[in-house]
């Protein structure tokens, strides 16, 4: 019973490091996860935002958010067509889930993009608190 104690304790401790290491990453890349309220109002309040969705073409025309830009996470172009688009803006990136959004501003850091923000939960958890 105590080597089982000792090893959860083990395990807790190395789950939360690797957690604060990946966040304390994509804070130093300039990538920040919002919740839906905090999402929203930083759009509305940013003057230079653009909303990004990275779903792809079928998904974003089932639903998006109004005034956003349709950039398939997945297609081969993906790179090319974020690589021209303009670097001092602040981006808000979703998906439906929050995944594709996380690695889709990661790629954009690493091009140079320096303002991003994601969208926790993605398009889905902006649905459910509507």
């Amino acid at each position: 019973m105590k080597n089982l104690i000792i090893i959860l304790a083990i395990a807790l401790t190395a789950c939360s490091t690797s957690s604060r290491n990946e966040n304390s990453v994509n804070a130093s890349r300039g990538i920040e996860k919002l919740d839906v309220a905090t999402f929203q109002s930083k759009v509305k309040e940013s003057s230079n935002a653009v909303v990004l969705d990275v779903r792809t073409a079928e998904e974003f025309k089932t639903g998006n958010i109004e005034g956003a830009i349709n950039i398939d996470f997945k297609a081969s172009d993906f790179e090319q067509k974020i690589a021209n688009l303009d670097k001092s803006k602040t981006y808000f990136v979703y998906c439906l889930s929050g995944i594709r959004s996380a690695k889709a501003a990661d790629r954009m850091s690493e091009l140079g993009f320096t303002s991003l923000y994601t969208l926790d939960g993605g398009y889905r958890a902006l649905t459910e608190n509507q």
